[in-house]
C-alpha cells in the first residue's frame, strides 16, 4: 500500500499508465468509469459494439456442462472447501426462482455453527 509501483520493462507504457490510474491512492484521482474507457490502453476498443455483444471474443472457454471444471487449474480443484457463514440480508433481494437454485445447499457446515 506504501511501496512505489514497479513494472517489469516488458510491460507497455499504456499498459503501466492505465495500472497506475487505477491504483492512484487517492480516490478522487483514481481512474474510472469513463476515465478507463477513454484510456489509450483501451484505443482500439469499440465500447458501443462490445456494450452491444457484437464484438466476437478471442476466445471462448468449452462449456460441456454445468459442472464442467475443466478450465479450473488442478491446484484449485485439490483445495479443500472451507465453510462460511453467510451475512445476514446479503440474500434478500432475489426472489423465489432465484432461490431455487440454492434449494439444499447449505451456506455454513456444522463444525461453523459451534
Amino acid at each position: 500500500m506504501n511501496s512505489p509501483l514497479t513494472f517489469p520493462s516488458s510491460m507497455s507504457a499504456d499498459a503501466q499508465s492505465l495500472i497506475k490510474g487505477l491504483l492512484t491512492r487517492d480516490p478522487d484521482q483514481r481512474l474510472g468509469g469513463e476515465g478507463v474507457k477513454a484510456h489509450p490502453f483501451f484505443s482500439d476498443i469499440d465500447w458501443h459494439k462490445l456494450e452491444n455483444r457484437e464484438i466476437t471474443p478471442p476466445w471462448v472457454p468449452p462449456v460441456r456442462s454445468e459442472t464442467d471444471v475443466s478450465q479450473i487449474d488442478d491446484v484449485f480443484k485439490g483445495e479443500e472447501a472451507v465453510d462460511s457463514i453467510q451475512a445476514p440480508g446479503v440474500l434478500k433481494d432475489l426472489d423465489d426462482d432465484d432461490m431455487d437454485v440454492f434449494k439444499g445447499f447449505t451456506f455454513a457446515g456444522d463444525k461453523t455453527l459451534e
